[in-house]
């Protein structure tokens, strides 16, 4: 993890520094770069929503034996508070 985080900022702290010829150059991403970044991103929360939608009602405790059944998981009743 360590070395993919250095990679990253050894590549984008450099892009930083003015040219070999000491000018600062402007960038703007173009449009097919910023579509590729809201893929990326959409692809992630997508991952990201399967991810919780399988992990909460395990945490939760709800998963019975729903999935190898193929039904909707059982919810519990809430338990009354002594």
């Amino acid at each position: 993890m360590a070395v993919w985080i250095e990679k990253g900022m050894g590549l984008i702290i450099p892009g930083f520094i003015p040219s070999t010829l000491h000018q600062i150059v402007e960038y703007t991403p173009s449009l097919v770069e910023w579509q590729v970044s809201a893929g990326i991103w959409a692809f992630g929360l997508v991952i990201y929503t399967v991810v919780l939608k399988i992990a909460i009602p395990i945490m939760r405790g709800d998963e019975r034996q729903a999935a190898s059944l193929g039904k909707a998981p059982v919810k519990r009743a809430p338990e009354a508070a002594d």
